[in-house]
């Protein structure tokens, strides 16, 4: 094989090789991009069952909670005396403000879970979109690359 045949093939193998790095790039890309949406889907459901179980346990906490405010008032001539004394009215008052607290407790806890839940899909969001931007660069850097080119035998030598 003489020289410009040469320079021919090598050319030919290096087009052939960059193409297959070029393929397994994005092979790479691809495999990293599925990782990291099954680690979102599956970060959703973890969030999902997370504020669930805190919605039921807060729920399940209220129905004691009224079933103990319901506990402090008297019944039978007991409660008819608490009414003409104004007892049950210092009853209600006080299961109403404890009502309030343990509402704004159960929204602070709701709250502080879907803080943390957010900071922690941010974190996973700005990793997914990080590799995003890889794969647009790398995808322009190999649109601003020149195809290669054939050389025609040099007959002139």
């Amino acid at each position: 094989m003489g020289r410009p045949e040469a320079r021919i093939q090598i050319a030919k193998d290096m087009t052939v090789r960059l193409e297959m790095l070029s393929q397994e790039q994005k092979s790479v890309f691809d495999a990293r991009k599925t990782e990291l949406e099954e680690k979102r889907q599956t970060l959703v459901r973890q969030h999902r069952d997370e504020r669930q179980k805190l919605r039921e346990t807060q729920h399940s906490n209220w129905q004691h909670k009224q079933q103990a405010w319901w506990n402090n008032f008297n019944t039978g001539v007991r409660a008819l005396f608490d009414r003409i004394m104004g007892k049950r009215r210092k009853i209600e008052q006080r299961n109403e403000q404890d009502a309030w607290h343990v509402k704004m407790g159960q929204q602070q806890e709701c709250d502080a879970l879907v803080f943390q839940q957010l900071e922690t899909r941010r974190t996973l969001q700005s990793r997914i979109e990080r590799l995003e931007q890889l794969e647009v660069q790398r995808r322009e850097h190999n649109r601003d690359r020149p195809p290669p080119r054939q050389r025609a035998p040099d007959w002139s030598r």
